[in-house]
């Protein structure tokens, strides 16, 4: 299993934690956690294209900050 962390982390062990607490006695072959990062946008490309099952683990202030991408309108949607 991959643990990726970023500045905030804190708030990234206990999602873990609370990710693990939930699956507890399930299978984990192959787990990778990331953290977005609003700096670098294009790392949900990989979750959006990707089959396996993920669970997004984002801060609420990825939503609420102005300069922030995520909640930008960038085009029409497909």
């Amino acid at each position: 299993m991959k643990l990726h962390f970023g500045p905030n982390q804190q708030y990234q062990i206990n999602v873990i934690k609370s990710i693990i607490d939930i699956f507890e006695d399930q299978p984990l072959n192959c787990g990778v956690f990331s953290f977005y990062d609003s700096r670098r946008v294009s790392g949900l490309r990989g979750f959006t294209l990707n089959n396996n099952i993920q669970i997004p683990a984002i801060n609420i202030d990825s939503f609420t900050k102005d300069e922030n991408l995520l909640g930008a309108i960038r085009g029409p949607l497909p």
